[in-house]
């Protein structure tokens, strides 16, 4: 997956303006971006696992930083969205995890110490939060 991700930055002319580092972010998030990003992680796991990745984020956040959190969002009627039921039923099973309403995403956030400056829907039905350190 990782070589994935590095193999497309390329062919977008982005490598040499982004740097993937593995790890486990609920062990340790390096300090050394400007920007980081989630995208499906924190569905995966349990709340305590997902505050801890958040938290670690936060730690790691240098002063202007930004941290974006890409997940599909349960809506509050969430047969509104079957596809996100079916993601939810899969994150229990498989990972623990679950699919959060957005005020779900926002208290867990917030219990981080980081604050929602702004979410956008996107084309693909997943929601990108723009999270900064307060």
């Amino acid at each position: 997956m990782l070589d994935d991700a590095m193999r497309l930055f390329d062919v977008l002319e982005f490598a040499d303006r982004i740097e993937f580092l593995p790890g486990d972010a609920r062990e340790e998030v390096p300090a050394v971006a400007d920007i980081y990003v989630l995208k499906s992680v924190l569905q995966q796991h349990d709340d305590k696992d997902a505050a801890a990745i958040l938290e670690n984020c936060r730690r790691a956040m240098t002063p202007g930083a930004r941290l974006v959190v890409h997940e599909r969002l349960m809506p509050e009627d969430p047969s509104a969205d079957p596809e996100a039921i079916m993601i939810d039923l899969h994150m229990m099973a498989i990972t623990g995890g679950k699919t959060r309403t957005l005020a779900e995403m926002e208290s867990l956030i917030s219990s981080a110490g980081l604050s929602v400056a702004g979410h956008r829907k996107t084309s693909g039905g997943m929601t990108a939060i723009d999270v900064r350190t307060p």
